[in-house]
């Protein structure tokens, strides 16, 4: 799902307010782009039923290599 300007400045702002400005790990630029918000699924076994869930998360891009950086959009106030 795309971000809205709105939420494009929220996660902006929220990055600078805990001074993220990461070197990308895979080819070390500063060339970062924010990606969409994407559901993460994520499962876990109790007992002999599975059960499914769903983690929304904001992607970081790096505009260089295409690394990509996971934010969990509830913590940031996205979702």
């Amino acid at each position: 799902m795309p971000l809205t300007n709105s939420e494009v400045d929220r996660m902006t702002a929220w990055l600078q307010s805990r001074g993220v400005n990461a070197a990308c790990p895979a080819c070390t630029q500063k060339q970062w782009g924010l990606g969409e918000i994407v559901s993460q699924p994520v499962s876990s076994r109790l007992g002999s039923d599975m059960t499914a869930e769903h983690l929304p998360a904001v992607s970081l891009v790096c505009g260089n290599c295409g690394f990509m950086m996971m934010f969990s959009a509830k913590l940031v106030g996205l979702r």
